[in-house]
Order: C-alpha cells, then structure tokens, then sequence
C-alpha cells in the first residue's frame, strides 16, 4: 500500500490515487517527483477520509481549467489524527463518484513536519486544526490556513453530522463553494506569487 497521498488524475471519470514519484505521461496528470519544486497545496482535516480528501479531489479535478501550468501542481490531503491506510467514507465516495471523481484508491495519512514542509500551502478545515499545527511546527505556521481564509472568511468546514447522503451533499457543496470564492488567491499562495500572511483577513 502507498502512502504518499499525492493525487493523480487520469481520463474521465478522474481517477484519483496515490504515487510516490510521479511524471506526466500520455495526457494523464502526474504530479512530479520533486516535494519542492512547482505549486503545492495540502488539504487537511482530522481523519482524512471525508472532507481533505473531496477537498483535494475537487480541486485537482479543476486545476486543468484553471492553471497553465496544472501538469507541476502537487495536491495532497493528510488528517492530522489520522490512522494509516484508511479508505474515504463510503458515503463521499459515492458522492464524489456522481461527479466523475474515484476516490477509492485514495488512503489515509496521518499528517507529519515532513509533509507540511514539502507544500507551499496547508488548508485546513477548523480552527482547532490550525492551532495544533502552529503549536506543533511553529515554524511553517505561515503557510497554514482555514479553507476559508482563501474565501474571505474565518469559518470552519464540519463533517457530515449523519451517514445520509444529504450530509455528504452539504459538506461538499460547502468546500466546493470555498474553493470558488477563494480560487485566485489558493492559486497565489501555492505558487508561492503570494507572502504567507499577506492578505488574511484581520478581525
């Protein structure tokens, strides 16, 4: 079993797996083998079987549409209490699947100095989560923040309260509208054109 967490995509529907070295080959999307070089961007929740990984998912399925340069991207999700080599809920990846987006393959990952290290941008899903990894790698904190902060707020992501498919729905159309409203600005930080800090809103 791999446990890098990195997404591949690959035809229709997105296949989203996991690979250690990756190049692009024959149209299909392949992140590069390099953890420094190019934009990045790690999506965090605490399980990383629900929300990090639709998050990286969805916007991995956009990055085509909406970057040059998507072919360098490196988009990976982690949960910061995670256990090891666990599949998504069964119920986003039926979801997901609605959309033209596997997930299946995808296994959890706890979250570790060395991954946040190898990405230029951390989204995180609450509060809480960004507190503990200020704590804990105090000095890559700039680079972490609320998935909604890119959006202009300062409000946390949930996970389904339920295991009715109307739970999963609400939960990814929120980080879907997150992802849309803070777009532009998750791009610069990934490309590192943006400061860490600079920007965020100031209460």
């Amino acid at each position: 079993m791999r446990s890098d967490g990195d997404i591949h995509l690959t035809g229709s529907p997105f296949r989203v797996t996991m690979h250690r070295s990756m190049i692009r080959e024959r149209g299909n999307i392949r992140m590069p083998a390099s953890e420094t070089s190019g934009p990045s961007v790690l999506f965090v929740c605490t399980e990383n079987r629900c929300r990090s990984v639709a998050a990286a998912a969805l916007w991995a399925e956009r990055l085509p549409r909406i970057a040059e340069d998507w072919a360098d991207w490196r988009v990976s999700s982690a949960g910061t209490w995670a256990d090891e080599g666990e599949p998504p809920l069964r119920g986003m990846i039926s979801l997901l699947r609605s959309r033209g987006i596997d997930v299946e393959g995808v296994r959890s990952r706890r979250l570790t100095g060395a991954m946040l290290a190898a990405h230029r941008l951390a989204l995180v899903m609450e509060p809480n989560h960004k507190e503990a990894l200020h704590v804990e790698f105090s000095e890559l904190k700039g680079r972490v923040y609320l998935l909604s902060e890119p959006a202009g707020r300062e409000t946390p992501v949930a996970d389904p309260d339920t295991d009715l498919p109307e739970a999963f729905a609400a939960c990814l159309e929120t980080i879907e509208t997150l992802l849309d409203r803070g777009e532009k600005r998750i791009v610069a930080l990934a490309r590192g054109s943006e400061a860490p800090g600079e920007g965020r809103r100031r209460t």
